[in-house]
């Protein structure tokens, strides 16, 4: 679940955590990927530079483009698309006397970092050194060219048959909520869907392991007629705010927010606006309904849990050391470990193997993230009396899940909110061999998330479009 996480521990785990502090003003990402593996040419480079990072047994792409000559000052580029960092502008801070040069991204979870000296001459020189990000460190060499993007064949390309403009919603605490609304050609009024990602810091397109899941998502309902917004998480690309230091309430908040947003927009139609969480967006979905007046006009609960937070993380646990092939004696002891940290909040002792890279570990291994507001509201929250509220079920509501999802697997899910979303208005679907993020996938491990091309099923999005039609009418 911890989707992103990706989430804490197996559910912590995927998407790279935001550190507290890490704020906003990263430059927006680029809405559109080359469908072919391709490389991502630099505007106006002086020099285009690419290699890769070691993360388990993975080789990661990072990029860098120097627009400058004298590299103290001038503006550069950094590309770590499996973080959805596209192009974003760096500074370079030069040490003339040792001939070294570093960049750093600051306002990006564990700000990462890349301190490089060149050497060698002509068509032989590279730059090389180390790569940080929070507690992670890796050896790095980059030689000339451009970093290739992998293949992502279902992101779409231009020309586009709709409309897309970058909005601000305020919400909670008057919190800087930046994102992309879609809109279908003509003037309207239009059905709408707000989009509620996963657990850990997200941006607006839900960028995980070079999978731009909700850019997907948002092109295919856009085509079907529906508008769409998508939210930077709080303290995550163009948003403000602090996710770390957040309550469950606060997210609710903005996704009360930002369905009021959609819902006074002349090109909306008001009494057509629902919510479309995925993992623990879901949960923020069926909290924000119980908030909302009028209720939804629908919600559509993806890949979501159905149990208390700390129960997930331990069903989550044991599901993925057990494909990974451990053995039942071992899997009760990481699982005991697992539950003495999170009951005395000791980062010292989280020792199970987390299906992370190691920079996500650094973090999660962190005093701040175990005791962090966020994820304490995560480990006790209940979603049950949310999705058994009277109004809940008076919404029509589609749950999708995957067969083989071992982030919420379907002891945590689809058994589950099969009996709580038991009434006529409500489905809930189970897609054989589809992972937590409803790829068709071989063991659901997340370890397999970047290898596998496909984005998004085409079941499933022909399963949420189809019900999502019939619900607005």
């Amino acid at each position: 679940m911890f989707r992103f996480l990706p989430p804490l521990l197996a559910a912590l785990a995927f998407n790279l955590p935001a550190a507290a502090a890490a704020q906003t003003a990263v430059p927006s990402l680029p809405s559109l990927a080359a469908s072919e593996p391709s490389p991502a040419i630099p505007a106006q480079a002086a020099e285009a530079w690419h290699g890769t990072i070691a993360q388990r047994g993975r080789q990661v792409p990072v990029g860098l483009n120097l627009q400058g000559d004298n590299l103290q000052g001038d503006s550069a580029e950094l590309w770590l698309p499996d973080q959805g960092i596209r192009g974003a502008a760096v500074r370079v801070v030069s040490d003339p006397a040792g001939g070294a040069f570093s960049v750093q991204l600051e306002h990006w979870p564990g700000q990462p970092r890349l301190q490089l000296t060149r050497s060698g001459t002509g068509a032989a020189t590279v730059l090389s050194g180390t790569f940080q990000q929070g507690g992670f460190s890796s050896p790095l060499t980059l030689w000339r060219g451009v970093v290739t993007l992998p293949a992502r064949p279902q992101e779409p390309r231009p020309p586009l048959p709709y409309r897309s403009q970058e909005v601000t919603v305020w919400g909670a605490g008057a919190t800087a909520l930046r994102g992309t609304l879609t809109l279908p050609a003509g003037p309207g009024p239009f059905p709408a869907a707000l989009l509620l990602s996963g657990s850990g810091p997200q941006d607006r397109d839900s960028t995980l392991h070079g999978h731009r899941p909700f850019l997907v998502l948002a092109d295919r309902l856009t085509r079907q007629g529906f508008a769409v917004l998508r939210l930077d998480d709080r303290g995550t690309g163009r948003s403000g705010g602090d996710l770390y230091n957040s309550r469950y309430s606060d997210l609710s908040g903005d996704a009360q927010a930002a369905v009021d947003f959609l819902r006074g927009l002349r090109t909306v139609q008001a009494d057509r606006v629902g919510l479309i969480g995925h993992s623990e967006g879901g949960w923020v979905a069926a909290q924000a309904a119980q908030r909302l007046s009028p209720p939804p006009a629908f919600l559509v609960l993806l890949g979501s849990p159905a149990v208390p937070g700390s129960e997930l993380l331990d069903l989550q646990l044991r599901a993925q050391l057990q494909a990974q092939g451990l053995g039942e004696a071992e899997i009760e002891a990481r699982a005991a470990a697992q539950a003495e940290a999170l009951a005395g909040h000791h980062a010292s002792l989280l020792t199970a193997p987390l299906p992370s890279s190691e920079i996500e570990q650094a973090w999660l291994h962190s005093r701040a993230f175990v005791q962090s507001p966020y994820l304490q509201d995560f480990l006790a929250y209940d979603p049950r009396p949310a999705l058994r509220a009277n109004r809940v079920p008076t919404v029509p509501t589609l749950a999708v899940f995957g067969s083989h999802d071992l982030q919420v697997p379907p002891v945590a899910g689809a058994g589950p909110l099969r009996r709580l979303l038991s009434g006529p208005r409500s489905e809930v679907h189970e897609l054989s061999g589809l992972n937590h993020l409803l790829q068709p996938a071989r063991s659901g491990l997340p370890q397999e998330y970047a290898q596998i091309p496909t984005t998004l099923d085409p079941a499933a999005l022909d399963l949420i479009g189809r019900w999502l039609q019939q619900a607005v009418r």
